[in-house]
């Protein structure tokens, strides 16, 4: 979200591109829909406010920034896709192993840390009528558990990103939020 910066090495100036693409997006007309990804991450510092400590309040004051400039804008934020607690290799199908019988494909995820920071962007969107939420964790989750693997297929590259077949699980699902926000249906 606009104006809140990373607080690790490497990424610690990404903000002012981001800055630079929003008022690039928000200048020109022929953008119609603006597709923000939210990485469920709480490790940000807000740039205008940096004595504020309390990660809800930090997020919800980027969201705030990004929906107040993108407001000639319909704008879908992607709840980014659960993160997983282990390396991704260890979901693989191994015939001939004695040490892994159960699925390691499946897990508990903790839901408590996803769920206040997406209740965070859903109040914050609420004021906003040109913005729509998509939760990717539903793609990925039941009720008790959420898993890596599809049709026999790993989804993830390593503890966060999606692989290739990950990005077409998903692709679908995103395409018709899309089109369901441009077509005005819910």
């Amino acid at each position: 979200f606009l104006n809140l910066k990373a607080n690790y090495e490497g990424r610690t100036t990404w903000y002012t591109i981001i800055s630079k693409a929003y008022d690039y997006v928000s200048s020109h007309n022929n953008i119609k829909i603006v597709i923000l990804s939210d990485l469920n991450a709480n490790y940000y510092t807000d740039v205008d406010n940096p004595n504020e400590s309390d990660f809800i309040s930090i997020l919800k004051n980027g969201a705030r920034r990004s929906f107040e400039k993108l407001k000639n804008k319909n704008v879908l934020v992607l709840l980014d896709n659960p993160w997983v607690p282990y390396d991704p290799s260890l979901c693989s199908n191994r015939p001939f192993s004695f040490r892994f019988k159960e699925s390691k494909c499946d897990y508990k995820f903790n839901r408590n840390i996803a769920n206040m920071h997406k209740k965070a962007i859903i109040e914050v969107a609420k004021g906003y009528p040109n913005v729509r939420v998509f939760d990717l964790t539903s793609l990925f989750c039941n009720r008790d558990s959420c898993t890596m693997k599809l049709n026999g297929f790993n989804l993830y590259r390593d503890f966060n990103h999606l692989n290739l077949q990950g990005s077409l699980f998903v692709a679908p699902y995103i395409a018709r939020e899309i089109e369901n926000f441009v077509n005005g249906k819910n």
